[in-house]
Parts: structure tokens; sequence; C-alpha cells
């Protein structure tokens, strides 16, 4: 019966054809005679088609090209870039000698643990001492003749030339005692913060002159990660946001916050600083230690990722991937789709135009099929 309804449309087209107009050529029987063979043509191409398609799938020698699928989906997707930096503290210095003199006396070991205020090394100050013993007796006396002299100016008894030089001696003494005792000051060394002493330069019995280096003084419960970051990311790192830092030396991971972004562009290499503070530390951060930071640059709720390999470009550098149309026989359509790409991180890609959620798309044999081509779908 199917055949039939196939076999009149030809029987008619047959009898159309066979009918010649009149000598008159009337336009009406023309028109009515081509919409007659223009419908029977529809009906045959669509019959040729079923045909064609009933053919290839019981011939079992014809060969189509293989591929599987994959089905596109919304996702979130997140973009990071790394940069490297170092560990600092703002707690580590070197104390320098501010006077000269023997080194009389080391009072701690490197590694050892100190408090704010704490002796750490002693120059030879005995003669710095001694000066201040004989201008405390001087001063004495100096003090004793100008309180005198004060008492006879105010009775107006004396001269005002004998009151000033007292005063002025006094006041001297005073100044010079202040003097020998800040010099005596400096020869006693002491922590300027409690940290933990990471070395000692010197030996007792060496002789120390301003400028020399003498202890190097370090406190690693407070310390952070900077780093250079490219101009490029200028607008898209913000200070409060969170960052993950890979110390590779200790093998240990931290998740921080950015607490500062600098505001200079250095001409050299066209970067900015960022300053990473570390919540937590048992003193395992040593300053100059490196580490990786690894920052998020960019996020999307719900939008349509795909793996990148499964991306190509033409010979114009316009990116495409197959969409397939399927039947239920097992075989499919292969149509060319360009699509907008937004961001790439770790194989997966953006697709910000070209595709929507429920496509399906070719994944494996991508690269051997062309564009209109009927391929057959496996499973993967």
């Amino acid at each position: 019966m199917k055949s039939l309804k196939y076999i009149i449309p030809l029987v008619a087209l047959t009898a159309v054809s066979c009918q010649q107009p009149s000598d008159s050529g009337d336009l009406k029987t023309l028109r009515e005679e081509r919409d007659s063979l223009a419908t029977l043509n529809g009906t045959i191409q669509e019959r040729l088609l079923e045909i064609d398609q009933r053919i290839a799938e019981l011939d079992s020698t014809t060969n189509y090209t293989t591929v599987s699928t994959h089905k596109v989906g919304a996702d979130n997707f997140e973009h990071f870039f790394q940069v490297y930096g170092s560990v600092e503290a703002d707690q580590n210095v070197t104390l320098y000698a501010e006077s000269a003199g023997m080194i009389e006396r080391i009072s701690v070991r490197e590694g050892q643990s100190v408090s704010k205020g704490q002796a750490l090394l002693n120059l030879d100050d005995d003669v710095i001492r001694n000066n201040i013993q004989e201008v405390e007796t001087s001063l004495s006396l100096a003090k004793t003749l100008y309180e005198k002299q004060e008492r006879l100016w105010q009775q107006n008894i004396g001269s005002e030339v004998a009151y000033l030089e007292a005063k002025n001696r006094y006041e001297g003494l005073q100044t010079t005692k202040a003097t020998l005792e800040a010099q005596l000051a400096m020869s006693n060394l002491k922590a300027p913060f409690s940290g933990v002493v990471d070395e000692i330069f010197p030996k007792v019995g060496e002789y120390a002159a301003p400028g020399m280096p003498l202890i190097r003084l370090v406190n690693v419960s407070q310390v952070y990660v900077t780093a250079d970051v490219p101009e490029s990311y200028v607008n898209r790192v913000k200070t409060g946001e969170d960052v993950t830092l890979y110390f590779r030396s200790i093998q240990d991971t931290v998740v921080a916050s950015i607490i500062q972004v600098g505001q200079f562009i250095n001409p050299d290499n066209r970067t900015f600083k960022i300053k990473v503070g570390i919540s937590r530390t048992s003193g395992a951060y040593k300053p100059n230690m490196m580490a990786s930071v690894r920052i998020r640059d960019y996020a999307a709720d719900s939008t349509v990722v795909l793996p990148s390999h499964l991306i190509q470009q033409n010979q114009e550098g316009k990116s495409y991937v197959y969409v397939l149309s399927t039947d239920d026989a097992g075989l499919g359509d292969v149509k060319r789709q360009f699509v907008q790409l937004g961001l790439s991180y770790q194989g997966m890609t953006e697709i910000r135009g070209g595709l929507e959620a429920g496509n399906l798309i070719v994944d494996r044999g991508a690269r051997s099929v062309q564009d209109g081509e009927r391929v057959r779908i496996v499973e993967d």
C-alpha cells in the first residue's frame, strides 16, 4: 500500500506530461500543470530520501566515519593565574654597632628566643663609665655652687656674671652626663623586639666599629608573601580576595588573603606588588622562602563549558565545533558550528556564544569529519 502511494502520483505525472496545451497557450492551464509537477516532484524527492536512508541501514557495505558524542552542559567556571613570590617579615633586622669598642660579652646564642629589651651583646664600656663618674663628681659640685649663687642672686648679693657662670657650668655638666649615658647605652646592644637570634656575626674579643653587623634578629610569628603581578591583571586583583600559597620546599599549601595591592607599576618589568598575609604560622615559613601564588581572576556561574580539545580552528583563526543531529538508526549529520570563546583553564574553555546546554557535538573523530557529512555514532 505504501508503494501504491507513490505509484499513483507517478501515473498522474505521466498523464499530465502527455497533455498538450491549447494553441491559445492557456496561461491558467500551464500554471496548474506546473503546480502539479512541483507537488509530484516534492513527493518523489521525499520518497527517494526515505529509500536512501533505508538502504544505508540495511547495506552493511556502506562505510561511515565513526564518532562519539559529547553533550554540552552548563557548569561553574573559574580561571586562575599563577605568580611566584617570597616570604618576608617586617621584624627581620640586622643589628649594627653604634659605637666603637672591644666585644666584652655575648649574652645569647644562635637560635635562642629573646624578649624585647633583653641584653644581647656588650662592648667594653669601662672608659665611658669612668667618665660618667668624673662628670657626676663635678656635677655635684657645680650643682652646689649654682644653688648658692642662685640664692645670693635672689637676695641681690653678688654679680650676675658669677650667677650665670655657675648656672652655665651646671647645665653643661648635665648635658655631658646625658651624652655619656647615651654612649653607654649604645655599647650595650638590646633586642628591639621579641624574636629569635638567627645569626651572631662577631666573637668575644673582636673589636667592633660603628656600622659593623653584630646580630640578626628575626620574628617569624608574623610573616607575609610579596609577589610581582603583571600589569595586565591590574583590574582583576583586589584586596581581601583569597589566594592559594604553595611552599614547594616544605610541601605545604595555605589559603590566605591579599592584604595589600600596590599602587605603583614598576617601569622595568611592568608589574605591581601584592602582599598576602599568612594568618597561621608556626615558624615554618622563613624569610626569603619561595612560594607560588595562585590567584582567581575570573568566575562565572552556570555557563557553557567545553573540553578544550573539542574546539578547532580554521585557517582564518575562527573557532568551531561539529554539532550533531541524530536519528533513531544510530546515524547523524555533522554541521560546523562557529563559537565565541572565553577563558581556558586546566583543559576546559568557557563558550560565550554559538552553543547552548543540551547540544550534542562530535567528540572522538572530530578531526576526521567534514561539514555536512553523515556519520555513525558509537558509545564511548
